[in-house]
């Protein structure tokens, strides 16, 4: 059992933000001393926590002593500024090869960093806050402030030696509270944390841990991870959204800005709220005026120019000029907005101006461009572009562009001549950009193509873990069709909430939804994005077969359990079969069955003559009919199928649990019935079972001849 714990103190403290993605397998815990905070996903413990002075010491009798509100085997704790967007199992597994994990703040390394932090975002008077920047002695050693560890994750591993470090901790807080030589802060304890497990074993993970204590100094964190990445929005909600995702699953403590020109529609605040994005409003023309800026310049504007898309263009480098002059970091890495990144971005080297891509094709040399950079993915050193003074686009300098002229405006041209001409020693523009990110080359303005291409490369966007089968207990499969693609959203969301620890995924038939993708409903998209579930496509439509058919094939070394589309699941159905499976692996477990009834001569009575929804055979029998309503779970390839079976499946093509039965027989597996499954049923008049069992009485018909 894995937990998460955050915590929310005081009536003006940070807003709990709902996870945006939750591991089924993971109990998330929020302690507060607000008794009318509610979650949908936090479980809510109320805590006062009396003994601590002040709201501000209550958060670290929390952090360090987790063990207080779980007994899970192993605990993240979370800063209450943070919100999960992503998997937390590259961290839990972390801490199978380490009892103890510290990660640092996704943008402050130290106390002092966060204490000038103060001063800007809290509005705090400089002088207060200057008096926490002191040196000061504590145990015999000297901890200043400029080191001290700032951080907003700490995993444990609930095990007795941990315990017993975080006991200490708290001793220790207690002292430096009564003794007055610090305040009682998150860092001081940390940072006596920290030196406690590097005197006494070598327990800190070298890939998570942000500052460590060695030999009386400190080790700074990995700037690769702290990189601040910086795109434009124009009307590209989906792949904003899509390359937020890519750069929080290859960068996860990145820093996302978004300057946002939108037209149309801004980006949603769900979005920005999603990856935590630094957001710059200009929808509306409130930092930068185009209009204005352009009429003001020496550049004539004309058809041909805007013909050319050159004007999007200029707004576009008006913008990154902006950017680069205003954007309060040393560095950045701009991307534009249709790309995917393939892998972590490793060549940030700050003793260079920028790093990027020329473009060198005969279309650029045989123009009269005065730039040739190709900004997909580039690396700006703010802090040396604004020693030196360098523009990216200064509009004044533009001229040739008149309707005679063959000079066409592109990206960039007043960076080239400032920074690239006259500095070619601190640029490097041999780096390879495409070896890290996919580019959509027919551009992002090319709308009809979007979708598609986001599918085509959904692995390098798709937040799920690419291991996760390997920590499930089972699949759960479901199908749908067009006439109730609208509800199978909630049915889904009820499993994932309901039934942690089994991998989802949904099986949908190409032929049935030609567009893939784009003729799905928002909240399938929203939940397939955030890794919730696994969609898998198929090319042959086997209609109520793609149940089951085509999961059973991709993982047969798993227990499938099937459910229907138009159920919304109120317990945990899947680890009730699950349990009854592992006392019978051989058999076939059914949370709702029929019990087939015979002639005289052995045959099967029409459907409508068995006993519904039995509840005396508690046994496994071959009597039994699992009906797919309750959920049925089918050990690993008991079925054996593959493609000889289609032709019979095909000729009982709306009956998929009598196909099912027909294979049962024929492999002589038994059926257990298993008690206490509950659901609510949404069935509706579309639904195959009025035809199968009422209307046309299809059942008889297949009962007939195969039963």
């Amino acid at each position: 059992m894995n937990a998460v714990v955050t915590y929310i103190f005081g009536k003006d403290a940070e807003i709990l933000r709902e996870p945006l993605f939750v591991d089924p397998d993971v109990d998330y815990i929020c302690v507060t001393d607000q008794p009318s905070l509610t979650s949908e996903h936090w479980r809510i413990v109320v805590d006062d926590l009396p003994q601590a002075k002040c709201t501000r010491d209550k958060m670290p009798l929390v952090k360090y002593n987790p063990f207080k509100y779980t007994n899970a085997d192993r605990i993240i704790v979370l800063d209450g500024t943070l919100q999960i967007t992503g998997s937390l199992n590259a961290l839990f597994e972390q801490l199978e090869a380490v009892p103890l994990l510290v990660k640092k703040h996704p943008e402050r390394n130290t106390l002092n960093e966060e204490l000038d932090a103060w001063v800007i975002k809290r509005r705090m008077d400089p002088k207060i806050v200057a008096k926490f920047k002191v040196m000061a002695d504590v145990d015999g050693i000297a901890l200043d402030r400029e080191f001290l560890i700032e951080s907003c994750i700490l995993g444990f591993r609930n095990v007795p030696a941990v315990h017993k470090l975080c006991y200490s901790t708290l001793a220790y807080m207690q002292f430096l509270g009564n003794d007055g030589k610090l305040c009682m802060t998150n860092q001081c304890p940390l940072t006596y944390l920290v030196q406690k497990m590097n005197i006494e074993h070598s327990w800190i993970d070298q890939s998570l841990v942000a500052t460590r204590y060695r030999h009386n100094s400190w080790v700074k964190a990995d700037r690769k991870s702290m990189i601040t990445f910086v795109t434009v929005n124009f009307n590209t909600t989906d792949l904003i959204d899509c390359l937020c995702c890519s750069l929080r699953k290859n960068h996860p403590d990145c820093k996302i800005v978004v300057f946002d020109n939108s037209n149309i529609e801004g980006l949603p605040e769900r979005v920005r709220r999603k990856f935590d994005i630094e957001y710059y409003d200009n929808t509306h023309g409130e930092i930068l005026n185009f209009d204005e800026i352009i009429s003001n310049t020496r550049m004539p504007i004309n058809q041909r120019v805007m013909a050319q898309n050159s004007l999007g263009s200029c707004k576009h480098c008006i913008t990154i000029d902006w950017l680069l002059t205003n954007l309060p970091y040393d560095d950045i890495v701009l991307l534009d907005s249709d790309i995917l990144l393939k892998r972590p971005i490793d060549f940030i080297d700050q003793t260079k101006i920028s790093i990027g891509l020329l473009n060198d094709s005969e279309r650029s040399k045989n123009t009269k461009r005065r730039c040739r950079i190709l900004p997909f993915v580039q690396y700006f050193n703010l802090r040396l572009i604004k020693k030196l003074g360098i523009r990216f686009f200064d509009p004044t300098r533009m001229v040739g562009l008149g309707s005679e002229s063959d000079t066409i405006y592109d990206t960039g041209a007043s960076f080239y001549e400032d920074g690239i001409s006259l500095n070619p020693e601190y640029v490097d523009t041999t780096c390879n950009i495409f070896e890290y990110a996919k580019h959509m080359n027919s551009g992002s303005w090319a709308g009809d193509n979007v979708n598609n291409w986001l599918y085509e490369n959904r692995n390098l966007w798709n937040m799920k873990p690419t291991s996760v089968i390997g920590t499930k207990k089972g699949v759960i499969s479901l199908t749908t069709w067009p006439a109730r693609i609208g509800m199978v959203g909630r049915t889904i969301f009820t499993l994932v909430k309901n039934c942690p620890g089994f991998h989802v995924v949904l099986c949908l038939s190409s032929e049935e939804f030609p567009n893939r993708e784009r003729d799905l409903p928002n909240d399938l998209l929203l939940m397939l994005r955030a890794g919730v579930f696994e969609l898998l496509w198929t090319d042959e439509n086997l209609r109520p077969h793609n149940k089951y058919y085509f999961t059973m094939i991709k993982y047969r070394n798993m227990p499938i359990i099937t459910v229907d589309d138009d159920q919304l699941i109120t317990d945990n159905i899947a680890e009730k079969l699950y349990q009854s499976y592992i006392k019978h692996p051989k058999a076939i477990h059914a949370g709702r069955c029929h019990e087939i009834q015979y002639d005289a001569d052995g045959k099967a009575l029409p459907y409508d003559k068995w006993i519904y929804c039995q509840t005396r055979k508690h046994e496994a029998s071959k009597d039994l009919f699992a009906t797919g309503v309750g959920g049925v779970l089918y050990p690993p390839n008991i079925l054996r199928l593959d493609s000889t079976c289609i032709p019979v499946i095909k000729d009982i093509i709306t009956a998929d649990d009598i196909y099912l039965k027909v294979r049962e027989n024929e492999l002589n597996v038994n059926i257990i019935w298993v008690p206490g499954i509950h659901f609510i049923d949404q069935r509706a008049p579309n639904g195959l079972a009025l035809n199968n069992n009422l209307g046309e009485h299809l059942n008889d018909k297949y009962i007939e001849k195969y039963l």
